[in-house]
């Protein structure tokens, strides 16, 4: 038996690590090595209790309790041959070890390929990839969909994230949107969308009101997405300028992934020289999707050590900007993980700006990408992450002003958003009035 090993820290593209990693015996508890009659799900446990016992961060949590809850899971899962029930119990189990980066995916899942596509940077981890999909059916990276992200609540799918410019965007979706049939059948993240790219769905959905539910049905061309592109699209399209009856120009721009390099130069570029380059303050998005920001990516937002200006002949000089310095206003809340966690503790640290929204996750811990058996894939936290000498798994980044964010009453009104906006003309407005005096 063989496991294909990704390290990557954060979520993000500095530090890769690609190793076979080999099943090694001999262990304080025996697990027994997957056999081919086996069912999926005896297949599940014994894997994941195999690479929790050999890779996990932290052995100590690992002890009689977990042996035994694992010998408990061996039987729930005998003779589960249900892909998607066995992750979910096998996720059940792992949420015992109360450590991010820790749970496994299934090819039944969008995040799985979204996960794929930030560790597909590194060409020689897409081509394992590209290998264990089509091993486990799938001949590409690419997944359908409609552009929203779910997460099930209380047994229903309720809309988490709706991606600008996407068709779920452009047919009105909104968060908190319970989902409830694709064509008559009942609404699957994955299943509802195989083999339709390009092909129009009937969607029916919730839309829940302050005292009743409205029935909503409606129509939409279901898309291809590129996990290793999606996002940079999002990002570019989530864009916008409020301009205030002054000519006072606020912009806003939502970082839905920051997992690299890639992002962060597109962020410089829509700030320095794109769309929002002549406005006077910025509200920066952080929340959803992926992780994977530097530290070093504050330094953007800070004072530079020197300002560079050049003067043509004729006397024009012209600013050489390679810093935002205008005001900023960061919106966080508990999607914010990993790597957009470092950032948000430095832009906090450097007191660079008011922090709008909720606590972040506490996900932060180094993860490791374990590629298995029947399309699943365990993502397990094998590093711990040290700020300023503290290990802050599990405490998240405050923000300065909290708006919870809420189910109910978000729909087409974004809480945080909005507070985030009236901090920045505020400050703008204060900025204005401590100018000095034009001379009479």
């Amino acid at each position: 038996m063989q496991f294909i090993r990704f390290g990557l820290l954060l979520v993000g593209i500095a530090n890769y690590c690609l190793v076979v990693h080999r099943p090694m015996f001999g262990c304080d508890w025996s697990v027994t090595e997957p056999l081919d009659g086996d069912s999926i799900g005896m297949t599940l446990v014994n894997e994941v209790g195999l690479l929790v016992q050999q890779s996990f961060v932290d052995p100590k949590r690992l002890g009689v309790d977990w042996e035994r809850e694992v010998d408990r899971v061996r039987l729930e899962l005998r003779d589960c041959h249900d892909r998607e029930i066995a992750a979910s119990t096998v996720n059940h189990l792992l949420s015992r070890l109360n450590t991010s980066h820790t749970q496994v995916l299934t090819i039944d899942e969008p995040q799985l390929y979204e996960l794929l596509g930030v560790f597909s940077l590194v060409p020689e981890m897409h081509e394992n990839h590209l290998v264990w999909l089509k091993e486990n059916g799938r001949e590409r990276l690419e997944f359908e969909g409609i552009g929203i992200r779910c997460e099930r609540v209380a047994g229903r799918w309720l809309v988490r994230h709706v991606l600008p410019g996407t068709s779920a965007s452009k047919a009105g979706l909104q968060v908190g949107d319970e989902l409830l049939t694709i064509d008559q059948q009942p609404f699957h993240p994955m299943h509802s969308f195989e083999g339709k790219s390009g092909t129009v769905v009937a969607i029916k959905y919730n839309r829940p009101d302050e005292d009743f539910r409205t029935i909503v049905e409606t129509q939409l061309v279901v898309e291809t997405f590129d996990p290793v592109t999606m996002y940079l699209t999002a990002n570019e399209k989530s864009t916008c300028i409020r301009e205030l009856a002054d000519g006072t120009r606020l912009g806003y721009l939502r970082l839905w992934s920051y997992a690299g390099d890639k992002y962060h130069e597109q962020l410089k570029s829509i700030l320095l020289d794109g769309s929002l380059s002549t406005c006077d303050g910025l509200v920066l998005d952080l929340r959803g999707a992926w992780g994977g920001a530097s530290l070093d990516y504050v330094e953007f937002f800070l004072e530079p050590i020197a300002t560079v200006n050049m003067q043509h002949r004729d006397g024009r000089s012209v600013r050489i900007a390679g810093r935002w310095t205008k005001p900023v206003v960061l919106v966080i809340d508990e999607t914010v993980r990993s790597g957009k966690e470092l950032f948000a503790y430095g832009f906090r640290k450097r007191n660079r700006g008011p922090i709008i929204g909720a606590k972040t996750a506490g996900a932060l811990s180094g993860g490791s990408l374990f590629l298995m058996r029947n399309g699943c894939l365990l993502y397990l936290a094998t590093s711990r992450v040290f700020i300023d000498d503290e290990d802050r798994e599990g405490q998240g980044i405050e923000p300065t002003i909290s708006v919870p964010w809420d189910w109910k009453a978000q729909g087409d009104r974004d809480l945080q958003v909005e507070r985030a906006f009236q901090e920045l003309e505020l400050i703008l407005r204060k900025s204005a009035s401590e100018l000095p005096s034009p001379l009479k």
